[in-house]
């Protein structure tokens, strides 16, 4: 019997990689042949634009310039490069970051925004503009408190039991939640502090950490806080301090006002997400800011606020406890406490959030080729509101989701099968690779299986073809985009009996 072997070389310059090839010479293929794909060359078509001098600047407000000069149009000044497929991530990762580090405490509708650049279920590009006021802590809060309670309309924080140990987990709130992303604080006032019997463990302190599961099962220790300050054992001692890669130490601030009678003017312990860097600050009475320490912030971590109590019960006790949760962090927040503007009157070094956050929203892109490449026919938007959100009319082209290519016949039957079509696709091999491994250079497809596959053609009778047709589709059969030169080569032979 003949098992002799046809090869079949085709080849298009369609850029759907639409196979239609026409031959001078007769192709026949016996009755009960199969085919088998033994390799693909494809160039993907990763649709790109250049950032340079030219368009690298997309422009954004979240409200008008103040009397004091903030707030006002802001700039997003992209990384110079080709911007394809390829680096989808590092673009979003880019405007995400760039955006919110823009963001100002001093401007009172910047202060508690987050903004968030994302592509949706429909792999549009969507841009987010959102504001939380401020949070309580207290359990009618998205926070948890252990061994600690609140009185005064939730005003005043203090401990429920004795903690006199010096370990964090004694007695402690912390949000539920991660804090605001963009622009907004953690803030604390001491509404009492009496000298600590207890040889250094007493003390009032604020601080963030990633460890959102120690927090919960009550495992928390102050080595675990990313930031922090705190004060411990009496009013002579400095406030002490931790930064990222280091523990616990004393700054250069003694505590200044911590007196029940002087609590108006008493000190404020705040750690503020401002401008892209987390401060850590002390305002105490005469409208002084001591900033203590400034870390450039890193985006993609989720911090988590958390506030302590320590030492002999009732001699300690904090107020005005304030959390800017990330309005991204739960599509309905349980709060029932939000504070809608936070003015210190007697202290105006502590920024307030006070404003109608109705303003005009804008966001400008430089040129048409960078708003097109993001799906958008227009370069300018605005609104008036509240929480502002646009998303692009078309989809975003360079979204990475294929986890396979398809390469389907379209003039030879075959007996293969798809569950997408709900029956038979004419399938006659897949290239199981995610388009995250073409080549990032070039953008090309190479691929020759290990092991031939052959599909059973449906012909009981001899066939005689002078043109053969195919395509290849992703994973849900939609068009691919190529450029230049796709080829694919088949075998056919006669099956085996």
């Amino acid at each position: 019997m003949d098992f002799s072997k046809k090869l079949i070389r085709l080849h298009t310059f369609d850029t759907e990689a639409i196979f239609d090839c026409q031959f001078q010479d007769e192709i026949l293929i016996e009755e009960d042949s199969e085919i088998a794909m033994q390799s693909v060359s494809l160039k993907r078509d990763n649709t790109d634009v250049v950032i340079d001098t030219s368009n690298d600047t997309i422009k954004f407000q979240i409200q008008a310039t103040t009397g004091t000069g903030n707030g006002g149009e802001k700039e997003i000044v992209l990384d110079h490069g080709t911007y394809s497929k390829t680096n989808t991530h590092d673009l979003l990762k880019q405007l995400n970051e760039k955006s919110n580090s823009k963001l100002s405490v001093k401007a009172g509708i910047e202060f508690g925004t987050e903004l968030l650049f994302s592509l949706n279920d429909d792999d549009k590009l969507q841009y987010e503009t959102k504001r939380l006021a401020f949070s309580n802590v207290s359990i009618a809060t998205d926070c948890t408190l252990v061994n600690l309670s609140t009185t005064n309309n939730d005003q005043r924080l203090h401990q429920t039991v004795e903690a006199r140990t010096g370990l964090l987990k004694d007695a402690y709130a912390f949000g539920d939640k991660p804090i605001c992303n963009g622009c907004g604080v953690v803030r604390s006032r001491i509404r009492k502090f009496l000298p600590s019997p207890d040889g250094g463990v007493s003390g009032l302190g604020i601080g963030l950490t990633t460890e959102i599961e120690k927090l919960k099962d009550n495992t928390i220790t102050f080595d675990d806080l990313d930031f922090g300050i705190r004060v411990s054992i009496d009013g002579t001692r400095p406030y002490a301090f931790t930064i990222p890669s280091q523990g616990f130490v004393d700054s250069a601030v003694n505590p200044l006002r911590y007196a029940v009678a002087t609590v108006n003017t008493n000190d404020y312990m705040e750690i503020q997400l401002t401008e892209g860097n987390i401060k850590l600050i002390v305002h105490q009475n005469g409208n002084v800011e001591n900033l203590i320490a400034s870390v450039a912030h890193d985006f993609t971590k989720k911090y988590y606020p958390v506030f302590h109590c320590l030492g002999k019960q009732g001699i300690n006790e904090t107020v005005t406890n304030r959390i800017n949760f990330s309005p991204f962090s739960t599509a309905t927040f349980e709060n029932t406490d939000f504070v809608d503007e936070d003015v210190i009157a007697d202290l105006s070094s502590v920024p307030s959030n006070r404003g109608n956050p109705i303003t005009l929203k804008s966001l400008t892109f430089p040129a048409e080729s960078i708003a097109n490449y993001l799906g958008f026919a227009n370069v300018a938007f605005n609104a008036t509101i509240a929480d502002f959100t646009l998303i692009a009319p078309a989809v975003f082209q360079n979204v990475v989701h294929s986890d396979n290519y398809i390469i389907e016949m379209l003039n030879i039957t075959l007996d293969s099968y798809d569950s997408f079509g709900g029956g038979r696709k004419n399938i006659l091999g897949v290239i199981p690779i995610s388009e995250q491994v073409i080549n990032n250079r070039t953008g090309v497809l190479q691929y020759e299986p290990n092991t031939l596959y052959y599909v059973s053609i449906k012909n009981k009778y001899k066939l005689s073809l002078r043109n053969i047709k195919l395509r290849v589709l992703t994973t849900d059969l939609a068009p691919i985009k190529t450029i230049g030169l796709s080829s694919v080569n088949v075998l056919i032979r006669k099956q085996k009996n």
